[in-house]
């Protein structure tokens, strides 16, 4: 650290804000911790995995697509079903009010 005189006659301080250079030992451990390359055999069975991954997962998903279009044609008698059991209900329950 140096110190000047300025023009208003006060001590002016300059101080290095630059980091200190990493000691050799320091750069030599980051060169360690860098990624592991992957081995053409072992990069090939994880490619594998995932292609059969998606294979499966596009299966699944034509079996959901087919179990709803089996069930799309009878929504509209289940929606109609259970509009006549609220009808009877609501009808029951008129009648029980009536008999009181």
């Amino acid at each position: 650290m140096s110190e000047t005189q300025a023009a208003n006659g006060h001590i002016a301080h300059n101080h290095d804000n630059r980091p200190a250079p990493a000691p050799p030992a320091a750069m030599a451990s980051k060169k360690g911790k860098q990624k592991k390359a992957t081995e053409p055999n072992e990069a090939s069975k994880l490619i594998a995995a995932r292609i059969s991954q998606l294979e499966l997962d596009a299966a699944g998903e034509k079996d959901q697509e087919a179990e709803i279009g089996a069930l799309k044609p009878a929504f509209p008698a289940l929606c109609a079903a259970g509009s006549e059991m609220e009808s009877s209900a609501g009808a029951l329950g008129d009648r029980v009010l009536d008999l009181e």
